[in-house]
């Protein structure tokens, strides 16, 4: 499992901010660590270190759930590491078994989703329920079932071309002044022209919609004058 996590990882060459990639690991069994957040290592060689030693989180029970629902309410937190706006936002989530204990995977997935976060699902072995981890993944195409943890070297290069692929094509809009009359720019987003994902931004449509009607009322008062 560490052997897999540390090859994804070095699949990239840029890391820490301001545009590099980020890297964040938690575990999950009958209960949820964090080992690092985000911003705690900002070289590939620290990111690896830590995640070659950190030690095993032994346990009976499966709490994806519970898992999911820290990254949500913890990893992605601007002060953890995840103020940058415009970046993409990824979870891998890596499982052997299903979900047994405490809140339940697919109502905190779907927020995760919500939220902006494309979410890779692993299953490794037998144990692992095919309909979980389909309700927990972005997309079917990105649930991934192994025999064992050996055959997790087949998928790495696959889990890396499709992450890329959702950063090459996100949608980026774009905040520009809406009217002669600025709107209010909302707290902490001054100077700020780009902004990550529309589903934090309801006032972003509404004023976009808002700015074409304004177009549109001043050709259509041209053409009377």
């Amino acid at each position: 499992m560490k052997d897999f996590m540390v090859a994804v990882v070095q699949s990239f060459t840029n890391f820490g901010p301001p545009d590099g990639v980020q890297v964040s690991v938690v575990l999950v069994a009958h209960t949820v660590r964090n080992y690092f957040y985000l911003n705690n290592f900002t070289q590939e060689t620290d990111i690896v270190h830590h995640m070659k030693i950190f030690p095993e989180l032994k346990g009976s029970a499966t709490a994806i759930g519970e898992g999911l629902k820290f990254v949500r309410e913890k990893s992605f937190l601007p002060k953890f590491g995840g103020e940058r706006l415009c970046a993409n936002k990824f979870l891998v989530l890596l499982t052997d078994g299903k979900h047994n204990l405490g809140a339940l995977p697919k109502p905190q997935a779907e927020a995760l989703k919500y939220d902006g976060v494309t979410i890779f699902v692993i299953g490794v072995g037998p144990k692992v329920l095919m309909s979980e981890l389909l309700a927990i993944a972005s997309k079917p195409e990105y649930v991934f079932n192994v025999t064992d943890f050996d055959q997790l070297a087949t998928i790495n290069d696959r889990i890396v071309d499709d992450a890329c692929n959702v950063a090459r094509y996100a949608l980026v809009p774009v905040f520009y002044p809406l009217t002669q009359k600025k709107a209010p720019w909302p707290p902490g987003l001054l100077g700020l022209d780009q902004l990550a994902n529309q589903h934090h931004l309801p006032w972003l449509a509404h004023n976009e919609h808002r700015h074409q009607h304004d177009e549109q009322s001043q050709q259509h008062d041209d053409r009377i004058r």
